[in-house]
């Protein structure tokens, strides 16, 4: 896996951007709303970062850091230092982003014969650490499709809506064999805006009886309750 592929998801499809702008001789800011940090103190936490070769990201929602490892060994020995560096962050960012503090470890070294095992191993240990940030190996593209604000997982989340429409579809063009009522209902419950009204048992027992009480061509909308 190659940190151009990774900087190219960030910014190009997931709207990220670098979280460090300037130089040493500009006041640094937090690149999202209004937080900024004291001009020292920054500077610090951002020649840290650069020191240890990490480059912090930030969109709406996320904060990610990325870091390249190019020998197993260098992997090894180092990714629970950055993760210490990587939990400064949180003593600035604002709070929306303290459970949405990411840390991609990107292997730029193929596996090696003689530690396959070993790798396995401690890849498995990085992700299953949570401290401090919520940590995801690539070294594959597929590894890519496991994060969870990839575009890719967003569109299997509409792709399943898509299903619940041919359903729809598939009950309207069948719908002489079922109840008229019980069709009306089933489209009412997809309906985006009744999904929380009909959660409600209560409310939805009155639905039910709004649909079945002989107004059968009567829609039924999330005011009624």
């Amino acid at each position: 896996m190659k940190i151009e592929e990774v900087r190219n998801l960030l910014q190009k499809t997931e709207g990220f951007r670098l979280l460090f702008l300037g130089n040493h001789d500009q006041m640094l800011v937090f690149n999202t709303n209004d937080s900024s940090l004291i001009s020292l103190e920054l500077n610090l936490l951002r020649t840290n970062f650069l020191d240890n070769g990490l480059e912090a990201w930030v969109n709406d929602h996320r904060v990610v850091v990325t870091k390249v490892y190019e020998s197993y060994t260098y992997f090894y020995e180092s990714w629970k230092d950055d993760q210490i560096t990587i939990s400064n962050l949180l003593n600035f960012v604002p709070l929306q982003y303290k459970n949405n503090l990411y840390f991609l470890i990107v292997l730029e070294f193929d596996n090696e014969d003689g530690i396959y095992n070993e790798l396995l191993m401690e890849k498995n240990k990085a992700e299953k650490n949570s401290k401090y940030c919520r940590k995801y190996i690539l070294q594959d593209k597929d590894d890519l499709e496991r994060l969870p604000f990839s575009r890719d997982i967003e569109k299997q989340k509409t792709d399943s809506f898509s299903y619940e429409q041919k359903f729809i579809d598939m009950l309207v063009t069948n719908s002489q064999d079922f109840d008229h009522n019980i069709v009306e209902l089933i489209k009412d419950y997809f309906k985006p805006d009744m999904r929380l009204l009909l959660n409600d048992k209560s409310k939805l027992k009155m639905v039910i009886e709004k649909r079945f009480g002989g107004e059968s061509n009567h829609e039924i909308t999330p005011d009624e309750h």
